[in-house]
């Protein structure tokens, strides 16, 4: 069975739109696993190219034959004027449409982008136009630009593997190349090439970054603590470290700054303080260390008792006996 890509589609996929590409799709799945196949392969061009970017409808890549472009219309078909037209089997409107040229764009693009990342590897890049409505017989009445062997119709959607043996046969032909069948590592090469992996990592800023954001995320435990601090506004907070008391501290510090109360955050050591800082940008606190405040308040009782201990030994002395 042939592999596709993307690998997943939407449960419903709605094929742009198209019952036609729906059609080819479906039939692209029954080839061999000889077979390669990119629906919707979308692509940018280099700067300074008369066509900025585009999409194939499907790129079908074989291991013998080469990469093949398809643009698939569907509905009523008619050239008039110089101008390729398609007719709206439901709607009844007809519109102008230039599939070979797309189809040229999206190969001149691969080959491109080949010769750029595969540059050792020999690959017959080709294109075609998948009719899949109509039934087309043999005809030389076509204009310049089209030869009968490149255009697809409908009875090509009950015999895809050797409708698109047909079009490889043409292109090996009329470009006079022929193509050895691609090893396994050039074949990994192309798909690399065609359809790269990328994992990008966090860096360490990113992850500072967001924890330390507003949207702190909470356990349920503590939300339902938060909830439980609306009503009760002295409550004491135990448990080991890590547990999270700082965030559920900050996060109710950064409620109560929000509404407008003035708040005092105290916290235990320099430590901390420093680390609490950002969130003093956003929702103004008072931060400061509780054990200093503590040292602070120690140093002034003692002083208190000395001065108070000093003159009552005073008031002792000129006691009379």
């Amino acid at each position: 069975m042939a592999k596709i890509y993307p690998a997943e589609l939407e449960a419903q996929p709605s094929f742009h739109g198209s019952a036609g590409e729906k059609a080819v799709y479906q039939a692209l799945q029954t080839l061999d696993d000889k077979y390669t196949v990119f629906y919707s392969f979308r692509w940018l061009n280099e700067d300074g190219q008369a066509r900025s970017e585009g999409e194939g409808d499907f790129i079908v890549l074989h291991q013998e034959h080469g990469i093949l472009s398809i643009e698939v219309k569907d509905g009523g078909i008619d050239y008039d004027d110089g101008c390729w037209w398609q007719t709206n089997r439901r709607t009844g409107t007809r519109k102008r449409i230039d599939p070979f040229n797309q189809a040229a764009a999206t190969q001149y693009r691969l080959q491109a982008i080949l010769k750029e990342r595969t540059p050792t590897i020999f690959t017959t890049v080709c294109r075609a136009v998948w009719f899949t409505s109509v039934e087309i017989g043999p005809t030389k009445n076509l204009p310049p630009e089209v030869v009968r062997d490149i255009i697809l119709d409908q009875t090509a959607l009950d015999a895809p593997d050797a409708a698109l043996q047909h079009v490889f046969a043409y292109w090996r032909q009329h470009l006079n190349a022929y193509m050895r069948p691609w090893t396994p590592s050039q074949y990994q090469a192309i798909l690399r090439a065609l359809m790269p992996s990328l994992h990008f990592v966090e860096s360490l800023t990113s992850i500072h970054r967001e924890t330390d954001t507003d949207a702190i995320l909470l356990t349920r435990q503590q939300a339902n603590v938060l909830e439980f601090l609306q009503e009760q506004p002295t409550a004491a907070i135990h448990g080991l470290a890590g547990t999270g008391k700082t965030v559920l501290a900050l996060e109710r510090a950064r409620r109560l700054a929000s509404t407008g109360h003035p708040v005092l955050y105290l916290c235990f050591n320099e430590f901390l303080l420093t680390r609490q800082h950002p969130h003093r940008a956003r929702h103004p606190c008072v931060l400061r260390i509780f054990r200093n405040d503590i040292r602070r308040q120690r140093v002034a009782v003692a002083g208190h008792r000395r001065r108070r201990r000093a003159g009552s030994q005073r008031f002792a002395h000129r006691a009379p006996r």
